[in-house]
């Protein structure tokens, strides 16, 4: 074929000698050579779907790893060297974690605690008046039981990126980009890159933001000032000691923020990708770009595959994250309530208006950072139904299918409706009607609060 579009060009060439420049600076053939014998240079195209991938792994998912690595999660190679490092890495952690919770209980430093004065003070030996305070009332589901479901979380993040498990991420990420080059081009390959690294720059965005949220209540509760004294009855912690601890404690809420975001972004990512996944099986089965059903099937089989996997170790994995954030955004909005029936008390020693509106950011950031799960369940599961919902549409041979075959028909409308594509949470099948009736539900309950005493301290509400 080569040596034909040689002969061609080359008449060409002999023919309108005063094009001869041009018609050589072909960018798809270069003459070489007016004998035959020599050979034609052909330019080959870019591979745009590998150079996607490699700025995928490059720019989103190598600093992923990075923090899977740095949590201890992943070796950084399969080195018996750094496997033994692994070992070590993981101890220290759990070190971290478990001397971390002590610390915060100590200290009386959560962001979701109203802290209780004490009736009376004292003054030291230096004449400065010292005040008391404390938060053992509720201190077992304030501090305990959200611990130990953090505990678990890291724990189970452990096994969940055992073996090649860190590099599931990039070998799915490389088989959507592969599958969408087949439908359509850069565009959409773009589009997954922009919202993957928008999911990512939100994620570190929350963390920021929690960050600064810890250093309002830090602020509001005057927790480093010396002049104040947290007191366990059998032991009374103040000055220097108390500082440490609360210092010590911002480093491993920082930790402890990681853990929650590398776990919502984990399976967030990953149902992007799926969805992303079945969208272009749909988009062949439509323009009917397989040369046969067969292979629809086969792509059909390999998205609840993936989906199989999510709905696993992932889900199970933000799940314990998700009932962890749902119980501290609950607990952030009734301690709200705390603060402002409690508003007299707290105003002698603390800044109330500072309290209240960090609680309030401290809500909004649990619960958002909650629900962003399970929208991209209820996204994926109704991208899933738009795919199985073709089997009956083209079963009806429309004008692109009226040559197919009736076996290779009635074989894909069987597995469409055979198959079940659908995310869960906690075990649960979300549907797309589930969105909705969740927010009609929780529209109708604040709706409800605020007509009862709750509030009763706005009345404006």
């Amino acid at each position: 074929h080569a040596t034909i579009k040689l002969m061609e060009r080359q008449s060409l060439v002999n023919s309108f000698p005063e094009y001869s420049s041009v018609l050589s600076r072909s960018p798809a053939l270069a003459v070489r050579s007016n004998s035959l014998q020599d050979f034609v240079e052909v330019t080959p195209p870019p591979d745009k779907t590998a150079d996607a991938l490699e700025k995928c792994e490059k720019w989103l998912l190598r600093p992923y790893r990075f923090v899977l690595q740095f949590l201890g999660w992943t070796t950084f190679s399969d080195s018996k060297c750094c496997k033994g490092f692994r070992c070590v890495q993981v101890g220290l952690w759990l070190f971290f974690i478990l001397s971390t919770f002590v610390t915060q209980l100590l200290s009386c430093f959560r962001r979701d605690v109203v802290l209780q004065i004490e009736n009376g003070s004292f003054d030291d030996e230096n004449g400065t008046r010292t005040h008391i305070y404390s938060c053992r009332e509720g201190f077992i589901s304030n501090f305990i039981l959200t611990d130990i479901i953090l505990f678990a979380n890291y724990i189970y993040g452990i096994h969940l990126f055992y073996g090649d498990s860190a590099e599931y991420l990039l070998m799915l990420a490389g088989n959507v980009f592969i599958k969408t080059g087949e439908v359509s081009d850069i565009p959409k390959r773009c589009s997954i890159l922009c919202r993957i690294g928008t999911m990512f720059a939100m994620g570190i965005v929350w963390i920021l933001l929690s960050f600064c949220v810890r250093i309002l209540h830090i602020i509001a509760y005057n927790l480093f000032l010396t002049d104040s004294e947290i007191d366990w009855t059998s032991f009374q912690i103040y000055g220097a000691k108390k500082q440490f601890l609360v210092v010590y404690s911002v480093f491993g809420f920082i930790i402890f923020d990681i853990i929650y975001v590398g776990a919502v972004l984990n399976y967030a990512v990953q149902s992007e990708l799926v969805m992303d996944f079945i969208w272009a099986v749909r988009k062949k089965v439509e323009l009917k770009q397989y040369d046969h059903l067969d292979n629809a099937i086969k792509d059909v089989i390999e998205a609840h595959k993936y989906l199989k996997t999510l709905n696993g170790k992932t889900a199970t994995a933000v799940g314990l994250v998700l009932f962890n954030l749902c119980s501290l955004g609950v607990l952030s909005l009734i301690n709200l309530n705390k603060i402002n029936e409690k508003t007299d008390e707290l105003a002698v020693r603390f800044n109330t208006p500072l309290i209240s509106f960090e609680a309030a950011i401290n809500a909004s950031l649990w619960i958002g950072l909650a629900c962003f799960p399970f929208v991209q369940a209820v996204r994926l599961t109704n991208t899933a139904d738009e795919l199985l919902e073709l089997g009956p549409q083209i079963r009806s041979r429309p004008r692109l299918y009226s040559d197919t075959p009736l076996l290779e028909l009635d074989s894909f409308i069987i597995v469409t409706q055979a198959i079940k594509l659908r995310a869960t949470m906690f075990g649960v099948p979300v549907y797309r009607w589930l969105g909705y009736g969740t927010l009609l539900v929780f529209a109708f309950c604040i709706l409800l609060l605020l007509q009862t005493n709750v509030f009763s301290y706005a009345t404006y509400l």
